[in-house]
C-alpha cells in the first residue's frame, strides 16, 4: 500500500495494465451528498438541511478540506448553520486562500506559478492561455504533465491531455490570485488568450477574452470575420454585449456592424429602436444611400415593417430592396422576397404567395443561406 499525495515515481503502468493495481484517486475520495450531510451533522452544534448540504457539496466537487474549513469557520463565528451555508464565499476568502497559498502555490516553481494563474482566466480550461508557436505549446505540456504528477487540483478531460479543469474552489482561487499578482500583464495575457482561441476556430471564447483586454480592434476584426457565423448559432447575447463595447465610430466605419446591430435588435422585436439605428446610421455615414448596404438596410426595414403589421410599407421597401440589390446578394434578396410573399398572403394571393415561399425556401436552406451570408458579410474573402 503506498500514501502519496502526488503521483509515486513508481514503475506502475505495468501493473495497471495487468488489472493488479486499484487506484483511489481524488474523484474516488471526494464527499458525496450523504456524506457531506453526515460530516456537518458531527461537525456542527445545529442540523443542516439536505438540500443546503447537498448544495455545499456540489460548490467544493466534494473536497473534503473545504467542507472542514466550512465546517471550522462556522464554529469558529458562531454562524447558525444556515447562515453559515449562505456565507461560502466568504468563507473560503481568508482560510481557504491561505492554505491554497501554503499548500500549493508556495510549493511550486516559477513556471508552475505563472501557468496556473494564467491558464485559470480561461472560460474553458486548455493547455495554456498563450501559445501561439509550438515551443510554448511543448513546454505549456511540461508543465500540464506535471501538475497532474502533483495533484494540483487539475483533471484531464480528454486522452490527449489537451483538455484539462480545475476544482471549481481552485480555479476561483486562482483567477482572484491573478487578479492581484499579474494585474499589470492581464490585458496581454487575455489578447493572447483570445488569437489562441482563433487559431484553434473557437471565436466566441476569443471574443469573451478581447473584451476583458479593452481590445477594441481585435474585437471589431472577430467580428467582421465571424459574426454571422455565430448569430446563426444564436450567440445574441454575446453579440450584443461586444458590439456595445465597439465605439460608434468602429461601427460607422464598419456598417456591416450597424446591420448586424440591427438584426439583432429585429430579433429581440424591437422594432422601433431598429428604424431609429437604421437612420441615424444611414444620416452619419456618407454616401450609404448609394451604395449596396442601403439596399441591405431595407431589406430589414421590411422585414420589420411586415413583423409590425405594416404590409404596404413593407411591400415597398422589400421592391426597393430587391431593384438595388446586386444578383449575387442571396442572403438580403432571400429577406426581401420572403416579405413580398407575406404581404401576398396578407392580401389572400395565396398561390402567387406560395410559389414565392418556395423560391425562397429553395435558395434559402440552412448550409447555403450561411454560406451565402458570410461571403456578403466580409466581401474581402
Amino acid at each position: 500500500m503506498v500514501l502519496s499525495r502526488n503521483l509515486p515515481q513508481l514503475g506502475i503502468a505495468n501493473l495497471r495494465v495487468r488489472d493488479q493495481l486499484l487506484e483511489i484517486g481524488s474523484q474516488q475520495l471526494a464527499f458525496t451528498h450523504q456524506e457531506a450531510k453526515q460530516f456537518f451533522d458531527c461537525r456542527l452544534s445545529s442540523p443542516i438541511e439536505a438540500a443546503e448540504s447537498s448544495r455545499i457539496c456540489d460548490d467544493v466537487s466534494g473536497w473534503a478540506t473545504a467542507l472542514q474549513l466550512i465546517a471550522l469557520s462556522a464554529r469558529q463565528n458562531t454562524h447558525s448553520a444556515h447562515k453559515s451555508a449562505r456565507r461560502l464565499a466568504g468563507i473560503n476568502a481568508s482560510h481557504l486562500s491561505d492554505y491554497l497559498v501554503d499548500e500549493v502555490l508556495d510549493n511550486v516553481d516559477l513556471a508552475t506559478r505563472h501557468f496556473l494563474l494564467k491558464s485559470a482566466i480561461l472560460r474553458s480550461n486548455e493547455r495554456c492561455p498563450h501559445h501561439p508557436c509550438d515551443r510554448r505549446r511543448k513546454r505549456a505540456n511540461g508543465v500540464s504533465k506535471r501538475l497532474s504528477v502533483r495533484g494540483c487540483f487539475y483533471s484531464g478531460m480528454d486522452d490527449t491531455g489537451e483538455w484539462f479543469c480545475y476544482h471549481p474552489l481552485f480555479g476561483n482561487f486562482l483567477r482572484q490570485r491573478c487578479q492581484w499578482e499579474l494585474a499589470a500583464e492581464l490585458p496581454e495575457i487575455h489578447r493572447a488568450a483570445a488569437e489562441s482561441w482563433m487559431a484553434q476556430g473557437f471565436p466566441s471564447e476569443a471574443i469573451h477574452h478581447a473584451l476583458a483586454a479593452g481590445d477594441a480592434l481585435m474585437l471589431r476584426d472577430i467580428l467582421l470575420n465571424h459574426a454571422w457565423s455565430l448569430f446563426n448559432h444564436s450567440e445574441l447575447s454575446l453579440l450584443e454585449e461586444s458590439l456595445k463595447a465597439l465605439p460608434w465610430d468602429s461601427l460607422l466605419e464598419n456598417p456591416q456592424l450597424v446591420l448586424l446591430q440591427a438584426w439583432l435588435m429585429q430579433s429581440q422585436h424591437r422594432y422601433g429602436e431598429v428604424n431609429t439605428l437604421l437612420a441615424r446610421a444611414e444620416h452619419e455615414i456618407k454616401d450609404i444611400r448609394e451604395g449596396t448596404m442601403h439596399a441591405e438596410f431595407n431589406a430589414l426595414r421590411a422585414q420589420v415593417a411586415i413583423n409590425d403589421g405594416n404590409p404596404d410599407e413593407a411591400e415597398r421597401l422589400a421592391k426597393l430592396a430587391l431593384e438595388e440589390l446586386p444578383p449575387g446578394w442571396f442572403y438580403s434578396r432571400i429577406v426581401a422576397t420572403s416579405v413580398l410573399g407575406e404581404v401576398l398572403h396578407c392580401k389572400g394571393e395565396l398561390t402567387r404567395s406560395l410559389a414565392l415561399m418556395q423560391q425562397t425556401e429553395t435558395d434559402g436552406t440552412p448550409a447555403r443561406r450561411l454560406a451565402l451570408r458570410l461571403m456578403e458579410f466580409n466581401p474581402a474573402k
